[in-house]
């Protein structure tokens, strides 16, 4: 412990001088003294390695539950086909151990045991369990007979209520439909040339804005939120910032466009606050109504990078919790991480991932506004983006959607 204890604060040590080095180069003002902090930062850097590596032998997470996986990747040159050209080489493959079954002490005892799991899936053909240490070989036997997949009770529960949560919301969604589709055969059928298949898809698809019992609480409290919020330090001194940008000046112009129109284009100059603000504005003002349980707003991006540090950026001037924490309404959703939960109610994404939701869920339940920033990029992305959205509107499948 004593090892450990000074290991780690070695390791400190070494990081504060390489921030003092880098203050240093900072403040150089001749060539000499440039080169003489330069030379130092450096040897901070190198200094600061060689304690990392001695305090990673160490370092352990508080009671240990400590996780590995492996990665195997094939070897280069592989043998070649009929023309002479080498095949293709399998991708990577990532092994791991069930969190059930895992969580070491030590960072090389979990190292040990991810390296087994491979083991056993590379090298099923040979005899390998008796060459491992004792512990490892009773960790094969567990993989061998469980296959490596299997669950708790606990875990299984979990699936199960999770298979039969999808399966009624699928069933819900058939039955939905149906009754719409029956809907326009029974108006075909009595000779009401005023009731369409689209209005009857409306009469079905109301659900998008349904005052229902939890959408009021939600609303409340989006109100309340709001309400408190402004009338804090934080929020009046946001609200200030927020009012010096030039698209503050458009803000009941929109809402009232929006109220006229499904689609509005906002144009201003770079920096005017149109990414951070019209989202919220939306938000805002559904909320000042007391609408703003049933409002859902998706705002795209073109790169990832965005969608996440707007996200954070929102929810600062929003005065919440990070985005994917509890009670916080501002998210993002962008390939390989999401952080939204069921109380988001902004969410920003790259177009990659509206466009796959939209292959999905064409309708796009559930969602009242969407926004496809940067448009004037023209990607291929945005424009079939904005093709299906158009050919939404125009279907009648989802009314409502601005």
């Amino acid at each position: 412990a004593e090892a450990a204890s000074a290991a780690l604060a070695a390791e400190q040590q070494a990081a504060d001088r390489v921030s003092s080095a880098v203050r240093a180069v900072a403040a150089a003002k001749t060539p000499d003294d440039l080169a003489a902090a330069a030379q130092s930062h450096q040897n901070a850097k190198c200094e600061l390695g060689r304690a990392a590596a001695a305090a990673e032998a160490y370092r352990e997470l508080a009671g240990g539950n400590v996780r590995y996986s492996v990665t195997v990747a094939p070897a280069q040159g592989g043998p070649k086909g009929r023309r002479g050209k080498a095949k293709p080489s399998a991708a990577p493959r990532t092994f791991d151990i069930p969190e059930y079954a895992d969580g070491w002490a030590t960072i090389n005892d979990a190292q040990n045991a991810a390296a087994t799991a491979a083991l056993r899936k590379v090298a099923a053909e040979e005899e390998v369990e008796g060459k491992l240490p004792p512990g490892f070989q009773c960790l094969w036997s567990f993989l061998e007979s469980t296959g490596g997949t299997a669950a708790l009770p606990a875990e299984q529960d979990q699936k199960e209520q999770r298979t039969a949560f999808l399966r009624q919301t699928a069933a819900e969604a058939v039955q939905k439909h149906r009754a719409a589709v029956m809907a326009a055969k029974r108006a075909r059928g009595s000779g009401d040339t005023t009731a369409t298949v689209a209005e009857a898809l409306h009469q079905a698809g109301r659900s998008r804005h349904r005052d229902s019992a939890a959408d009021a609480e939600v609303s409340r409290q989006l109100q309340h939120e709001l309400e408190a919020f402004r009338s804090s330090t934080a929020g009046q001194e946001w609200l200030r910032k927020r009012g010096a940008l030039p698209v503050s000046q458009i803000r009941e112009a929109l809402l009232v466009a929006l109220e006229q129109s499904d689609v509005v284009v906002v144009s201003g100059d770079t920096g005017s606050g149109k990414t951070t603000q019209v989202p919220q504005y939306l938000l805002e003002a559904a909320a000042e109504a007391g609408r703003g349980g049933a409002c859902s707003v998706v705002c795209t991006q073109p790169r990832r990078i965005a969608a996440t540090s707007v996200a954070e950026r929102v929810a600062d001037e929003r005065g919440e919790p990070a985005p994917g924490r509890s009670g916080a309404r501002v998210g993002y959703h962008v390939r390989l991480d999401a952080a939204a939960t069921r109380d988001t109610r902004l969410l920003f994404c790259t177009t990659g991932v509206l466009l796959r939701r939209l292959l999905g869920d064409a309708a796009l339940e559930g969602t009242t506004h969407v926004i496809i920033d940067e448009v004037h990029e023209r990607s291929v992305d945005s424009d079939l983006a904005l093709l299906l959205l158009r050919d939404l509107l125009a279907s009648g499948r989802a009314p409502g959607l601005k």
